[in-house]
């Protein structure tokens, strides 16, 4: 067990830097988006600032996720009311809950099923198992996860992929 878990750890950190990864968005969304350092523009605002070291770190990683797809609507199943801040944060013409869209943003607290029609969805921290009921469904698309977050992203010319990653 030590040793898959070693072996998991290693993977993780490997494919963390696009090592192994040839798909070219897969690469540049890990390198640019899901692992980025460097500050976005709202870091400093006091939203993503404070909470726990786990929290903040989801929040931003849901931020530039947001700021990376610019979706115009966006619908939050079961999220708390920081994860609604946010999204207004990331973008403040962005519709939230106005019924389905193809951005989804799911949360602990949902236990429902997922409208078809999604392109992306973001899983929080508490929300693993609904991730992986609902990438067990997905055809098309590529997964990426960190044990905690999950991001997966919907594309009919993407053959199913999915990527572990430290972010």
């Amino acid at each position: 067990m030590q040793l898959r878990r070693l072996k998991g750890t290693v993977k993780r950190w490997w494919r963390g830097r696009g090592f192994g990864v040839h798909s070219p968005f897969a690469f540049y969304f890990i390198t640019r988006v899901l692992r980025e350092r460097l500050p976005y523009y709202a870091y400093a605002d006091k939203l993503l600032g404070s909470g726990g070291r786990n929290e903040r770190k989801e929040l931003r990683t849901l931020f530039r996720v947001i700021c990376y797809f610019a979706p115009r609507k966006v619908w939050l199943a079961g999220c708390a009311p920081r994860v609604a801040e946010v999204v207004r944060l990331a973008d403040s013409r962005i519709c939230v809950d106005c019924g389905e869209a193809p951005f989804t943003v799911v949360g602990p607290g949902f236990a429902g099923e997922l409208p078809a029609g999604y392109d992306v969805a973001v899983f929080m921290s508490g929300a693993g198992e609904q991730a992986m009921r609902e990438w067990r469904k997905v055809e098309h698309g590529m997964r990426f996860t960190n044990g905690r977050m999950t991001v997966i992203v919907r594309r009919r010319d993407f053959t199913p992929q999915s990527y572990e990653v430290n972010f």
